[in-house]
């Protein structure tokens, strides 16, 4: 027999081993005191020794902060050393925390890591391979501080914000590169408490046999805004605890058993940490695309995700076609009680690609207004207000001034919280007022964050108020409800227009003097801004609303 193939294959292992060997990160090592890596861009220096390692404390992660370290025997950096050095990260308890190298400038190393967590860790010095040699450098080194947040979104890995025409707030999770991962969490939390609808664009890539896909998370992890798992088939979120992952898959990954995975491009509800298996999803898998097996297909897909907390179902649409329905107890089985948690989109690819990304389309602004009004009456001002949709609203300061410019809380009202029906508010300011008056709102979320509204005017300069006021209009499911005051007594005509003029309803009857509502049944009243005329025989009044459709 041919003894070269034989001899070539022990050749070939045992240089094979040398070469893992080689580079192999480094454990061990003898406790030489501590380094303390100041914030900033400047670099300092140590003296360090091979086998040696020096303990450095990385600080508690705030929202979206993560900290990014440097060590290097680089001249360019500062550093130094006359032997052939490695660099490993370890954790306090000697076990290896992802960041080693070896042979970046010449036969000296410089190591950039990425913290995964606050918490102690360790430098190792060694000399090639993994020696401990004694042998003395300068090891130079620093901390930088990166903060992820871009507007409302916490952006951690590769997940970068993304420029598409026709939309705004869009954000890419994985470029076309091979082993990227990116979370995008928003920055507020939403609440499993209340019911919700929410639709983004999604983009799989155009790459047909291209990898891995993306999901639309919730979580209440300990890491926050910061949580990002494990990447390839895992989508961004294997391991994340306390979450619920909706999974929009673009690979195989169970093939042939089809166990927890299909053929088809799929989406599936997971619950369990582990996007691939040992078992079947919570619910699904089932082809994501009814039309088509393939989503990554280069045309941006209408994702739409439901909440019902009555019946705990949680919903998935494929551009407009509902795919999965799934109830559970989410709140009490995955997220422990707590139904504010967190929530966003995550993707990966591996060893094949796709660019991936979203834009919010139905999302809603914090608190959507869309009514503020003001009335006096005997020089105290009454204020009224009305929300279409309300996500993570702790409550409204409403704020008065002179001029404009000069602002004093006046009040407070509690809000909805997460709300996607039409809210109604009112605030009656006990301080007189006289002449031109302002007021603005400030709503507050649950996080803190704030918003300013654009300020109204009231003006009392009399002790009685308008012959007549509209109040506010509301959207019922029949039509709308009118609040309004008269100081005529008789006979009032309530008209509703659409914006080219034509007369969508009409009503008439007799009131008395004072403050009245009245409801108007309009079947079929498209969604749309409308023109509320009211009128009797001293006056009329008429005020612009927006209708919303109700379910």
């Amino acid at each position: 027999m041919n003894q070269f193939p034989k001899l070539f294959l022990i050749f070939f292992f045992a240089f094979s081993i040398s070469i893992l060997q080689q580079n192999a990160q480094c454990t061990g090592g003898t406790n030489a005191g501590a380094l303390a890596p100041a914030p900033g861009p400047a670099f300092q220096t140590s003296t360090v020794a091979a086998g040696n390692y020096y303990t450095f404390v990385v600080p508690a992660f705030t929202a979206c902060t993560t900290y990014t370290y440097t060590f290097s025997f680089c001249a360019a950096q500062g550093g130094s050393a006359a032997f052939d050095t490695q660099i490993t990260i370890l954790d306090n308890s000697g076990a290896y925390a992802g960041g080693y190298n070896d042979d970046n400038c010449g036969l000296q190393s410089n190591l950039t890591w990425i913290a995964p967590a606050a918490g102690t860790y360790r430098v190792l010095i060694n000399n090639f391979s993994c020696a401990s040699s004694g042998a003395t450098g300068t090891l130079a080194y620093r901390r930088v501080t990166n903060s992820g947040i871009s507007g409302p979104y916490c952006l951690t890995d590769d997940a970068i914000p993304l420029v598409v025409s026709g939309y705004s707030n869009c954000a890419q999770m994985t470029a076309e590169l091979n082993d990227q991962r990116g979370c995008i969490w928003n920055v507020g939390t939403i609440s499993f408490a209340n019911p919700f609808d929410y639709t983004v664009m999604m983009y799989f890539g155009n790459n047909v046999s291209g990898a891995d896909g993306c999901t639309f998370s919730f979580q209440n992890s300990p890491a926050g805004i910061t949580a990002c798992g494990a990447a390839g088939g895992q989508l961004g979120m294997g391991g994340v605890p306390n979450a619920v992952v909706i999974e929009y898959d673009t690979y195989d990954n169970d093939n042939p058993a089809h166990i927890y995975d299909m053929s088809a491009d799929h989406t599936a509800i997971e619950v369990d940490g582990n996007l691939m298996g040992p078992g079947a999803p919570l619910c699904g898998p089932v082809q994501a695309n009814p039309g088509s097996t393939v989503i990554d297909d280069g045309v941006l897909h209408a994702i739409r995700v439901t909440w019902n907390p009555g019946s705990m179902t949680l919903a998935t649409y494929f551009d407009g076609s509902l795919r999965l329905s799934c109830v559970y107890n989410y709140v009490a089985n995955v997220f422990g009680g707590n139904p504010n948690v967190y929530w966003g989109f995550t993707g990966a690819t591996g060893g094949l690609n796709n660019q991936q990304y979203f834009c919010p389309v139905s999302i809603p602004l914090p608190v959507d207004l869309v009514d503020f009004t003001a009335n006096c009456n005997n020089h105290y001002v009454s204020l009224d207000w009305v929300t279409a949709t309300e996500v993570n609203n702790s409550h409204f300061e409403i704020e008065r001034s002179k001029d404009a410019i000069q602002f004093e809380t006046a009040g407070r009202v509690i809000g909805g919280g997460n709300s996607n029906q039409t809210l109604h508010y009112q605030f009656n300011d006990t301080v007189a007022q006289e002449g031109l008056t302002y007021y603005r709102l400030k709503q507050v979320d649950f996080n803190g964050d704030t918003k300013l509204y654009t300020p109204i005017t009231s003006s009392c300069n009399g002790t009685t108020s308008a012959m007549l006021d509209i109040n506010y209009a509301l959207t019922t499911s029949y039509g709308l409800l009118v609040d309004f005051t008269t100081q005529t007594s008789g006979t009032h005509f309530i008209r509703v227009f659409d914006m080219k003029g034509n007369q969508m309803a009409h009503f008439q009857s007799g009131f008395s003097t004072g403050s009245h509502q009245q409801s108007l049944v309009i079947p079929s009243l498209p969604a749309g801004i409308y023109l509320v005329v009211i009128e009797n025989s001293e006056s009329s009044q008429s005020k612009k609303i927006s209708y919303l459709t109700l379910p």
